[in-house]
């Protein structure tokens, strides 16, 4: 609980006075900011406020029907709801309480962020994303999607495609960084910026 009041003040406040702010400033209204598909370019925060609730009570399901950490127990657990919100996307896109909720971008995006989630949780699959193997075949997959996103005459471009090509650069990106070494006052810049990402993304 204490942890879903601390994405709330974090997240799902500045969200909300940043609406205000911006429909002072542009003499728009706060309800407009709500119900645009951008939600006043802060759908980001929505969405990863939206992927936290779904997660606190993923992982209450996970604590209780999971409690021996079988990976292939929490692989259903969280991926069955990616499943039903791409599949549930399809039907109301762009209709009103899609935008409302910003249900299109959590439909996207919660995928990404489970993908990471369990790769923090189990080791196996932490050492199985950071093999060499695996980074090259990362690599190669993500160069042949991005041949194919180039080329829409291949006429292959579509949600499947683009999600592979995505998560195939991420995880050769994670496999890149953790193997370069960056020098001192360089990582502790990195660092400094890092902790204030969400700053400079609302400004």
């Amino acid at each position: 609980t204490n942890k879903l009041l601390s994405k709330t003040s974090y997240l799902l406040y500045p969200y909300i006075i940043w609406a205000i702010i911006d429909s002072l400033i542009y003499h728009n209204s706060v309800y407009n900011h709500v119900i645009s598909k951008v939600h006043g370019g802060l759908w980001f925060l929505l969405c990863l406020y939206e992927i936290f609730l779904l997660l606190f009570l993923l992982e209450i399901i996970s604590t209780s029907f999971n409690k021996s950490c079988k990976f292939w127990k929490d692989i259903f657990i969280f991926g069955v709801p990616a499943c039903i919100l791409i599949i549930t996307n399809k039907f109301i896109y762009q209709t009103d309480i899609a935008i409302y909720l910003n249900f299109d971008m959590l439909a996207i995006h919660y995928k990404y962020f489970i993908v990471g989630y369990l790769t923090r949780k189990y080791i196996k699959l932490h050492n199985l994303f950071d093999s060499d193997i695996f980074a090259f075949i990362s690599f190669l997959t993500f160069l042949a999607g991005l041949y194919i996103i180039c080329n829409p005459s291949l006429q292959m471009v579509n949600f499947i495609t683009i999600t592979i090509t995505s998560l195939s650069a991420t995880l050769y990106i994670f496999y890149f960084f953790k193997r370069i070494s960056i020098p001192i006052i360089i990582s502790k810049i990195l660092s400094l910026i890092g902790k204030r990402t969400l700053y400079i993304y609302i400004l």
